[in-house]
């Protein structure tokens, strides 16, 4: 997976968006300090458009005040996507995926969430 975050936290900021974006990362803290040595976090969101859509989300960042901002692809079509929504609305599952031998790779398990 593509580190999540893409602005630092400020913790000062006090807009909905930006508290809501700083619960998320306290979230992902938390779900990621469950893993096995072999897994990684993954991202994603079920947007409800035409019956809903499976987003891998890639980065995630606050847009003042009120919206949370998700990049990422829409799977099974390898769609870039970016879903705008309000801080109010969001749903975000957390799931941990393994890595597959045949993926060559170690799991992302240092600075899973893209910040120290």
């Amino acid at each position: 997976m593509a580190t999540i975050i893409t602005e630092p936290p400020n913790y000062n900021n006090p807009s909905l968006a930006h508290q809501t974006y700083i619960c998320l990362l306290k979230e992902i803290a938390k779900f990621e300090s469950t893993l096995n040595v072999d897994e990684e976090i993954g991202y994603f969101l079920f947007a409800s458009f035409a019956g809903g859509t499976h987003i891998s989300v890639e980065s995630i960042y606050s847009s003042d005040p009120y919206f949370v901002v998700f990049e990422g692809i829409i799977h099974n079509t390898n769609q870039r996507t970016k879903l705008v929504q309000h801080s109010t609305q969001i749903n975000v599952l957390f799931v941990a995926v393994k890595v597959q031998p045949e993926e060559n790779r170690e799991p992302n398990r240092t600075n899973r969430i893209g910040f120290v």
